[in-house]
């Protein structure tokens, strides 16, 4: 098979998974710009390398049997809306073809490829909490020892000027992010050797942990100076790339230092052949095996899902209608995502109003799902605590007790999930639950709330009066 066609099929094959290069440009154009480097980097290595399997072409048939599988698992990805899998499954899908259709003779090559379409994947997002937790830390030793007095408590750093929060955007995770691509480009650039490598590595890593605690500890200082008043403290987006790329000529160093403690044994000199013949048979196999749960989700979209129930076991007998657009003076509203359908009821236990909310979820996308956004409870409310109780016993029934504060007073908020006809209030246990749901048709699933006033500090009489109104007859 000629080797245009084999290019053009593999387009083909990774155009097949257009919804998830369309979530991977979406994350690169909100905080993780460099994947638009690091992706492109990747193809390019496979295609300036291809000379090295030019002589090594051989089927490897158990590939097929890899690439199907992943596939799948991309598929289970795009059901249950779980983002960061389906997107780590498209850099192994495409080697996966690679490796099926060139052989192992092309592992070095595709390998490296795929570490680099992998860190174009938001997986180092994880490592946010872990890097807020050693900012602060390394910040606390900084100002003991510049001798400034400062009271650290989880996230937050207050100094006798001010208040600063190492937030999400602040734990250098951007940093660490484009340390470790870098580093990944200058080793497969480079080929060195695996001791230098993870000198190379481990040093772009701290490096970068090292710039951004010098980052934070000069904003403090800053504003201890300034007295919270220089620009800088509103505006150091582009301060802490100054830093980084000044500690970069440092890194190159160290870099070159390991490459000659530890050179890297003479590359064979590859003379550059064509391709050898690449079996049409293979290519087909990979290709369908590849483009399998992309056909699947194309099936499963198209098939109408079941209509919502018209009432809700929990409150067989309370009609709920469709919510006003807007809230009532007062009045807490759990968070109807764009393209839902919200039902609202209001009953009452005595003299205390009880709200029955049920949030329909007719559409799911990304952002706008039930598992995976947080604010169901409210878009501008303080969340007090958030727990699961039990309030009967004989049988168990368990809800996710919330005590929220907004705008006009505290409420105690009783909540679920309810997922192909099963309520839970266990987020994990809704999520595995929507895969079969997607796949069978089952209605869409809904969040349920039933809430009511209750005191700042005792909240046990409006507890009661909810538990009357789930244990109605």
């Amino acid at each position: 098979m000629p080797v245009p066609i084999v290019v053009l099929v593999f387009t083909v094959v990774a155009a097949g998974f257009a919804s998830t290069w369309r979530s991977l440009f979406v994350a690169w154009n909100d905080f993780y710009s460099h994947g638009f480097l690091i992706a492109p980097y990747g193809f390019w290595l496979v295609w300036s390398r291809r000379h090295e399997i030019a002589r090594r072409v051989c089927p490897w048939w158990a590939m097929v049997g890899v690439a199907l599988a992943l596939s799948l698992g991309w598929l289970l990805g795009q059901i249950a809306l779980l983002q960061i899998v389906h997107q780590t499954m498209l850099p192994l899908i495409l080697a996966s073809w690679a490796l099926a259709v060139f052989g192992r003779g092309a592992r070095p090559v595709v390998a490296a490829a795929a570490v680099m379409l992998l860190l174009a994947v938001p997986l180092l997002t994880a490592f946010v909490p872990l890097l807020q937790s050693v900012t602060v830390s390394a910040n606390a030793l900084l100002l003991a020892a510049w001798g400034l007095k400062a009271e650290i408590t989880g996230t937050f750093i207050r100094i006798p000027e001010g208040l600063f929060e190492v937030a999400d955007g602040c734990a250098g995770s951007a940093f660490f992010a484009a340390s470790i691509s870098l580093a990944a480009m200058y080793v497969s650039l480079m080929r060195t050797s695996r001791q230098a490598a993870v000198v190379i590595v481990l040093s772009a890593v701290l490096l970068s942990l090292v710039t951004n605690w010098l980052r934070v500890f000069g904003l403090i200082l800053v504003g201890h100076w300034t007295n919270m008043q220089h620009p800088l403290i509103n505006d150091h987006g582009w301060y802490g790339w100054v830093i980084f790329a000044a500690v970069q000529p440092l890194w190159l160093w160290i870099a070159a230092r390991a490459e000659q403690r530890w050179p890297h044994a003479p590359h064979e000199r590859v003379v550059p052949s064509p391709i050898g013949h690449v079996d049409w048979r293979v290519v087909a196999g990979a290709s369908l095996a590849c483009l399998t749960g992309p056909a699947l989700a194309l099936a499963l979209q198209a098939r109408p899902r079941a209509a919502a129930p018209a009432t809700l076991p929990e409150f067989p007998t309370v009609a709920l209608a469709n919510a006003p657009t807007t809230a009532r003076p007062g009045q807490w509203t759990p968070s109807a995502i764009s393209g839902q359908r919200h039902l609202q009821a209001l009953v009452r236990d005595g003299a205390t109003p009880i709200q029955i909310d049920r949030v329909i979820f007719t559409d799911q996308r990304q952002g706008g799902e039930l598992i995976g956004t947080d604010r169901h409870l409210g878009d501008s409310v303080e969340v007090l605590t958030d727990q699961v109780t039990a309030f009967s016993t004989l049988p168990m029934r368990l809800v996710r007790q919330a005590i929220v504060r907004h705008r006009d007073g505290v409420r105690l908020v009783w909540y679920w999930y309810r997922v192909a006809g099963v309520s839970t209030t266990q987020s994990m246990k809704a999520k595995l639950l929507e895969i079969p749901a997607g796949i069978t048709g089952s209605p869409p699933s809904e969040f349920v709330a039933i809430s009511t006033p209750c005191g700042p500090r005792d909240c046990a009489d409006a507890a009661r009066s909810l538990q009357a109104v789930l244990t109605r007859p």
